[in-house]
């Protein structure tokens, strides 16, 4: 076992711990849990461009049961104060011609949550670090990286 890639995988998973406990307890003041939020996703998104490529085994991840997306996304809207909180956003920024596209902020929190779910309880059932880390770059490259920086956009335009 490579010891560099389990003290990525300890911090990695510290990390989406972190923002796990967001979602946890009863709701706080909206604008100071929306700052958790902002730094914790910031926190996240700089430690999973650092995440270095690795192969994985056959194993599969665990997915998020459906009905603990449901609850996700409700505990979410509450947390935010009752709204998902829409915006818009360009998709794809280099394509001249985009149109914007709309998005929620309580979607893009719970997708965040939904796409770091399988790397924490892999990492938790003691799965290999490659097949962890790999888990979770692979989630961020091709899903909540963009769920994350959707994120911070809206609240950087709500908290600022």
């Amino acid at each position: 076992m490579d010891p560099a890639l389990g003290s990525i995988a300890n911090e990695f998973n510290r990390l989406a711990l972190q923002y796990f406990a967001l979602f946890v307890g009863p709701p706080t003041d909206k604008i100071a849990w929306l700052g958790r939020v902002e730094v914790a996703i910031a926190e996240l998104y700089a430690a999973a461009l650092r995440l270095p490529p690795t192969e994985p085994s056959e194993d599969d991840a665990p997915e998020m049961p459906l009905e603990d997306r449901s609850r996700l996304m409700a505990e979410a809207i509450e947390r935010i104060g009752g709204d998902s909180i829409f915006y818009s956003f360009v998709f794809h920024p280099l394509e001249p011609t985009e149109d914007p596209v709309g998005g929620t902020l309580a979607d893009d929190l719970a997708s965040i949550y939904e796409d770091l779910y399988p790397g924490v309880e892999l990492f938790g059932a003691g799965g290999s670090h490659q097949d962890v880390i790999w888990t979770w770059r692979f989630n961020f490259q091709v899903h909540w990286g963009r769920h994350a920086l959707g994120a911070l956009q809206a609240l950087s335009a709500l908290l600022r």
